[in-house]
């Protein structure tokens, strides 16, 4: 069975996520210090069409409210094109001393979707949240995890 990696995964997703990464450049400019592929499409998947893409962006500082309803927008409109997008962004600061669980600045999953729409990212990325299960996000990344943009 083959499996399907970053490298010879479908155009249309390759597609999406290089347009995604270049968004996120030009809204986050220079705090942007990483984007970052695990999961699946990382690892490798005997489905060329991966359910949702695992992404987790890295920045130089926090997120203020204008950042974050720009990104809401930006993943409303990038994920299901054609894929789901799960999107992480921590603060750089935030790996440098481990802790569990990971705080994170900002999350969108496909599940939040209507929450989104409705307004309620506000409360859900209001200030900084810890994800118990960013730990396993940060250890595949670390172990196969690919950077489409910044240092390995």
């Amino acid at each position: 069975m083959k499996l399907y990696r970053w490298p010879d995964c479908p155009q249309p997703v390759r597609t999406q996520v290089e347009g995604f990464l270049a968004a996120l450049q030009r809204q986050l400019g220079p705090n942007l210090l990483g984007l970052y592929l695990h999961g699946s499409l990382a690892m490798g998947t005997p489905n060329p069409a991966p359910k949702d893409i695992d992404l987790l962006a890295i920045t130089r500082h926090g997120l203020d409210g204008v950042v974050k309803e720009q990104l809401v927008n930006l993943l409303l409109t990038a994920s299901r094109c054609p894929r789901d997008l799960e999107f992480h962004c921590v603060q750089a600061a935030e790996l440098a001393v481990w802790r569990h669980p990971l705080p994170f600045d900002f999350h969108y999953s496909e599940g939040w979707r209507e929450r989104f729409l409705a307004g309620e990212w506000r409360t859900l990325n209001d200030g900084v949240h810890a994800d118990p299960e960013l730990a396993a996000h940060v250890t595949i990344l670390r172990e196969r995890g690919i950077a489409l943009y910044g240092p390995p």
